[in-house]
């Protein structure tokens, strides 16, 4: 019995006459039901939400156009309509460039059993936060975003939709179901964010036990400097449960406070996975700060690992740990 699908458009819906184009029926009604599908190439946007199963627990959908050229019919509207049906599913994954949604308004949308959400767009600012806002996702407790490369940068202002997004997510205020997150990975994440919301963020986030600060992002040291407690102590501590932190691309000096200052308050880390920047290994003149480093920090973690050659910048690889080691 088919239980997976791949399905890959090669001709571009740009070059096709939609009064002739017609997508194929998925789901003819004497398939089995099908679990998994991926869409790589696919003009999702014409697609019905009739033509899906509602059996679907595992959906991809990969739709990124070249050279900034995208379908102004691939919105975050369109988008929630077509997964409104599938409430089965249990993780999805993103890959799309959209513009903003058609309307300053639309129809919300349940996902009760998702578990594991993954998006990844050079348009982060058109979409993710609306997205967010109008799917009710109560079970989901896996959150990646990627923002595909450092060519890409968002604004303060832009960011700042998604954390707070993110904020009211989380608040235990909140209208909705509280979002209790176990993970939290970002990655390619060149944003620039507001220290205070990111700390009010933070702090709300209690039940985080994974954190990756993944490469490919400058803005790392803004994010990572979230983690340092505050003179208020534990009642303001930034993600009290944290267990294993994933970050790259931060200072030795940096990554050394953080994992003191806060084993004062909150016990070690079980886990640490830390690469240093590359431009500081290959450059001859190293900053003052980080020569005179002392070697005192990496034992304070319960396990240290010193991260060396990652496969790919891709958030698949990076979340599952596909890099070796240094000694």
């Amino acid at each position: 019995m088919l239980e997976k699908l791949h399905l890959q458009l090669i001709q571009s819906q740009l070059d096709v006459d939609s009064a002739y184009w017609r997508e194929p029926l998925i789901f003819p009604g004497s398939a089995s039901p099908i679990n998994d599908l991926i869409l790589f190439g696919i003009s999702w946007s014409r697609l019905s939400p009739f033509m899906f199963s509602s059996h679907l627990v595992n959906l991809r959908i990969h739709y990124c156009t070249d050279e900034g050229n995208r379908n102004t019919a691939t919105t975050a509207d369109t988008l929630l309509q077509l997964l409104g049906a599938l409430v089965n599913l249990q993780t999805l994954a993103l890959e799309l460039d959209m513009d903003p949604p058609l309307t300053d308004t639309m129809s919300p949308i349940a996902l009760p059993r998702l578990h594991y959400l993954a998006m990844k767009s050079r348009t982060m600012d058109c979409w993710i936060a609306d997205f967010l806002h109008y799917i009710h996702m109560p079970n989901l407790r896996i959150l990646t975003l990627d923002g595909v490369s450092r060519e890409f940068v968002l604004n303060e202002t832009e960011s700042e939709r998604i954390l707070q997004e993110l904020i009211r997510l989380t608040s235990k205020n909140s209208s909705s179901s509280l979002l209790k997150l176990d993970e939290l990975h970002l990655v390619n994440f060149a944003h620039r964010v507001d220290p205070r919301l990111l700390h009010r963020l933070y702090k709300q986030m209690t039940s985080v036990k994974v954190l990756t600060l993944g490469p490919g992002a400058y803005a790392n040291d803004t994010f990572a400097m979230g983690l340092l407690p505050t003179t208020h102590g534990l009642a303001d501590f930034p993600l009290p449960g944290l267990r294993t932190l994933i970050i790259f691309d931060i200072p030795i000096h940096m990554m050394r406070r953080i994992v003191l200052e806060r084993l004062l308050l909150a016990g070690p880390l079980e886990e640490l996975y830390y690469q240093e920047p590359v431009d500081r290994l290959e450059s001859e003149e190293l900053e003052e700060h980080d020569m005179i480093v002392p070697d005192d920090w990496q034992h304070q973690v319960e396990k240290y690992h010193h991260i060396d050659n990652v496969k790919s910048e891709r958030y698949c690889d990076v979340v599952s740990r596909q890099w070796s080691y240094l000694a």
